[in-house]
């Protein structure tokens, strides 16, 4: 897993602005092992109960309600707002305060290293029906990366994992099909 340590609050402006993002980047990699913990700078619960309701924020939440004195921020001298820190599968800090699209672009990262530690080659290419019948034909028929359609919900660029047998010949297959730009992870089915 890749968990994001969020210090926010509901009344921060740049917090609430940054949601969006934070969101985005749930959704998208979520299902692929990456988490939330929001740690909140709130002093009223009722009122964090409802915001994180209302934007649909699923993840959970550390609240005390002592507001800038709260234990995890007064420990860890978190002294301004938003702050966040990226935590990879070993839980060592992979980066601080990531904003925008670069949320997203350090965690499809740290989700596709996640898989290589663990053994797994990791394909990047592009989301075309060509690419993925030549990938499932170079493993046999033996490839599993979940429907085509499942995938297209994750943009045009897919990362497909492998480990084992399949995986020179998946890494062979990467190098003609790499893309230069964003790196969507859908490694709900990673390949034994």
């Amino acid at each position: 897993k890749v968990v994001l340590v969020d210090f926010w609050a509901t009344w921060c402006g740049p917090c609430v602005a940054e949601l969006p993002n934070v969101l985005k980047a749930y959704e998208k990699h979520h299902a692929a092992g990456f988490e939330i913990v929001g740690i909140s700078l709130d002093s009223d619960k009722a009122k964090l109960d409802k915001f994180t309701k209302d934007k649909k924020m699923t993840w959970q939440q550390f609240f005390d309600g002592q507001g800038w004195s709260n234990k995890l921020s007064t420990k860890y001298g978190v002294n301004s707002i938003p702050a966040t820190y990226l935590l990879d599968g070993e839980g060592k800090i992979i980066a601080k305060n990531l904003r925008g699209d670069a949320l997203e672009e350090a965690v499809a990262k740290a989700l596709a290293d996640g898989f290589l530690k663990q053994g797994y080659a990791v394909m990047v290419g592009t989301r075309t029906p060509s690419k993925l019948d030549e990938w499932k034909a170079s493993t046999n028929g033996k490839g599993k990366v979940g429907s085509f359609d499942d995938a297209a919900k994750f943009g045009d660029i897919l990362v497909l994992a492998v480990k084992g047998a399949f995986a020179e010949e998946v890494l062979n297959l990467a190098g003609a099909a790499n893309h230069a730009g964003k790196t969507i992870l859908d490694a709900t089915n990673p390949i034994d």
